[in-house]
């Protein structure tokens, strides 16, 4: 599959983890934090290039998968958005695992299948815009920011495959309050919480002020065999992932090394086979698979971190 060029460099804000002294901090500054849902999705950005609606990932190439998404939804976005605004989403098809709903987005196809296509949801949690170097940027602070463009849309939510997660995100006063956002996003069926400094303008990169917080477990097991990076990509050439044999007896694929790890493990490959791991995940699926596996540590050595998002 030939790889598809990069259209631009949006450069998204990336939350950084859990922090609740930095959070408790916000609050007392500012009185309060915004507590959004986090979705188990893909990032997107939706934006005109070249006189078009383009979904592109946070990457900066586009999602080709979601072209017909976009015409189907172009009354929408030509009424209520602008040419040089960027919607900063969350992008999922209902009803069907991570796996499968980015697997048929990752697609080099102009739609998704039929039987998909009003199951796409388009989670917007930001506006902002495309500044001449290209990268995604705001000098209004997030409580100002959302509120004209986020109402806008929904306003036309039950027209559109645009869903505002304006509408779920709370304020948090409190740990309890926290807490409570967070509880209630995971009985709801949603990965965690991301809460937010409501006073900053949109940022670049993974830096604080925007926060994710989301389970997680670590399990125990032995490196069976090793994935190697693709061709054409950055990490061509280099191991990138570890194919593990779990206590229970099921295997995934760990992902999440560090650059130190991985050209560690690319100089001597065959001194990794069966040595025992630490892989962190999310949570395990109602099928008993690990979601979003990592890895965690070496268990035959000293701690040794090696986890890069």
């Amino acid at each position: 599959m030939a790889k598809l060029p990069r259209l631009w460099a949006p450069k998204p804000w990336r939350a950084v983890d859990y922090n609740e002294d930095a959070i408790l901090r916000c609050i007392r500054k500012h009185g309060y934090v915004f507590a959004d849902p986090k979705l188990d999705g893909m990032r997107c950005h939706i934006l005109q290039l070249d006189g078009r609606w383009v979904a592109t990932s946070r990457e900066g190439i586009e999602i080709q998968a979601l072209r017909g998404t976009l015409q189907r939804n172009s009354g929408v976005l030509n009424a209520n958005v602008s040419m040089h605004t960027v919607l900063d989403c969350e992008v999922l098809i209902s009803g069907i695992n991570f796996e499968k709903s980015t697997g048929l987005l990752r697609k080099h196809v102009d739609d998704v299948p039929e039987m998909y296509q009003d199951r796409v949801e388009i989670h917007v949690f930001d506006a902002v815009w495309k500044v001449p170097d290209g990268c995604m940027q705001s000098d209004l602070p997030l409580a100002e920011r959302q509120l004209e463009m986020i109402e806008r849309l929904e306003r036309t939510d039950n027209q559109s495959d645009f869903v505002p997660v304006h509408y779920r995100r709370v304020k948090c006063t409190s740990v309890i309050e926290l807490n409570a956002a967070y509880d209630r996003f995971r009985r709801n069926g949603f990965e965690g919480a991301v809460y937010k400094d409501p006073s900053m303008p949109y940022r670049n990169g993974k830096v604080t002020g925007w926060w994710k917080r989301k389970p997680d477990l670590t399990v125990g097991g032995v490196v069976v065999g090793l994935r190697w990076g693709d061709a054409g990509k950055a990490n061509e050439g280099l191991v990138v992932g570890f194919e593990v044999e779990l206590e229970d007896g099921s295997t995934c694929v760990a992902t999440g090394l560090t650059q130190e790890v991985m050209h560690a493990v690319t100089a001597a490959p065959s001194t990794y086979i069966a040595r025992a791991i630490e892989v962190k995940a999310m949570e395990r699926t109602a099928q008993g698979n690990l979601r979003h596996p990592k890895f965690n540590r070496w268990r035959d050595t000293e701690s040794t971190k090696g986890i890069e998002e």
